[in-house]
């Protein structure tokens, strides 16, 4: 007889069709829609100043990782609420996908690179860990600046998640 996983009924099955859903469709995102407005805006501005070059693609580029984790993160929160998290996940992981929740809630402060209270200690402390967050050029209590390729460690994360979240509402 097969060993039940350690994830066996931790999730209620009525999450599995979102959750199937997300995860056909994460790779997807995350590789073409994604992959194809980094790879359009990556080095485009082309102002004769340097200065006002670099500027302007610098928050091109942030607008582009904000953008990328809000696309992947506001349907992974609704396929997996929170409330779930810390049934399926290690403290870890949990404040990982926080942080990335915590980058996500930034958008709603507009492309100014402003940072929420929501969740900023888990950003705060993710950062100071020996696996940083990837696409972050800067922060400081009050800012961050993304690069585009934040997508690309998210997109990857949560599809590890989805597939412990599919094993833990199957069982």
């Amino acid at each position: 007889m097969p060993e039940q996983s350690v994830l066996s009924g931790k999730l209620p099955q009525e999450l599995t069709p979102e959750l199937i859903r997300l995860g056909e469709n994460l790779l997807d995102e995350s590789r073409d829609a994604l992959g194809w407005l980094t790879s359009k805006t990556r080095n485009v501005v082309s102002y004769s100043d340097p200065n006002v070059r670099k500027r302007v693609q610098g928050e091109l580029d942030h607008a582009v990782g904000l953008l990328s984790v809000a696309h992947l993160m506001s349907p992974f929160e609704a396929a997996l609420p929170s409330e779930y998290w810390s049934k399926i996940l290690d403290s870890s992981e949990v404040e990982r996908l926080l942080a990335y929740r915590h980058i996500r809630r930034c958008i709603s402060n507009g492309i100014q690179h402003s940072r929420p209270v929501e969740d900023a200690d888990a950003f705060n402390a993710v950062m100071a860990s020996e696996k940083p967050i990837r696409g972050i050029t800067e922060y400081n209590e009050s800012s961050i600046s993304l690069e585009p390729e934040i997508a690309h460690d998210l997109g990857a994360f949560l599809r590890e998640i989805i597939d412990k979240a599919l094993v833990a509402a199957n069982s």
